[in-house]
């Protein structure tokens, strides 16, 4: 006798699953909901500093995204951070979309993002202007070692921005002998690890 073929679960018979098992869980670890942050003062909050630096929101879909993302990030994410670290999170969050998203509109001043840094010379745009004083501003709100970790992630940020630009990256063909080449990539953006570092913040 043959036996039956194997059932693939459907996916609604694994939401439906899902949705019994993570409540238990949830009840087994005695897990209590945070309070949701205050996403109206964290908006205006986030707008006003904007508009201080020259930065804005402007009418098109996706400026608009850029800022509600840095704002979802702040709010969601870190829920139970004091407010004004909600802010610096939000902040550097929208920058760091409005950089990867318009890298080739910033074009070569990402090159030399990280000298000017080092250096405390001004940057050539608004966008980059402002990461910097959001970088510079990191120690008010973390240990000066994590902060570093934060400071050398984003700057790794911005150079991966830049190699993104250059036409020998533009250019490169994916071998079978590489094909992990765009994770390896990717992983050397420092960006993910930001957001681990975000939860020392200083007490």
């Amino acid at each position: 006798m043959s036996e039956s073929p194997a059932v693939t679960p459907t996916v609604e018979g694994l939401r439906h699953h899902l949705s019994c098992l993570i409540p238990d869980f949830l009840k087994c670890i005695n897990y209590t909901q945070p309070p949701k942050a205050d996403q109206d003062a964290l908006r205006e909050a986030l707008l006003e500093r904007g508009r201080q630096a020259g930065v804005h929101v402007e009418p098109e879909d996706g400026s608009n995204m850029r800022f509600e993302a840095g704002l979802a990030v702040a709010a969601e994410m870190y829920p139970l951070h004091p407010f004004d670290i909600q802010v610096h999170i939000g902040l550097f969050t929208w920058l760091g979309f409005i950089i990867d998203d318009l890298n080739a509109e910033l074009g070569s001043d990402l090159d030399n993002f990280q000298s000017r840094f080092f250096r405390g010379d001004t940057q050539p745009c608004v966008i980059l202007q402002c990461f910097a004083s959001v970088l510079r501003s990191t120690t008010d709100y973390y240990d000066p070692v994590v902060a570093n970790l934060i400071v050398l992630s984003a700057l790794a940020f911005v150079n991966s921005n830049a190699i993104e630009l250059r036409r020998e990256y533009q250019t490169i063909a994916l071998t079978r002998e590489a094909l992990s080449w765009p994770y390896y990539f990717r992983d050397k953006e420092g960006l993910p690890e930001v957001y681990t570092y975000f939860c020392f913040y200083k007490e």
